[in-house]
């Protein structure tokens, strides 16, 4: 027996409400049991560097 899958329309949906409502859609993730779940797409602000993502300085240790 295939596992149980949501409908087309049925994500669609989601998708079209949570537009309305101004969030942009992500992630659909999928259960076994043919359920899902829609999260949101967080924005990032990559305007500004973050102390965790840049390089160490000369003889910079930790």
């Amino acid at each position: 027996m295939p596992a149980a899958r949501p409908s087309k329309s049925a994500v669609a949906n989601v998708i079209a409400a949570m537009r309305e409502a101004g969030l942009v859609p992500g992630i659909v993730r999928v259960m076994p049991d043919g359920g899902f779940e829609v999260a949101e797409q967080k924005q990032v602000d990559e305007s500004e560097p973050r102390p965790g993502n840049l390089p160490r300085k000369w003889g910079q240790t930790g």
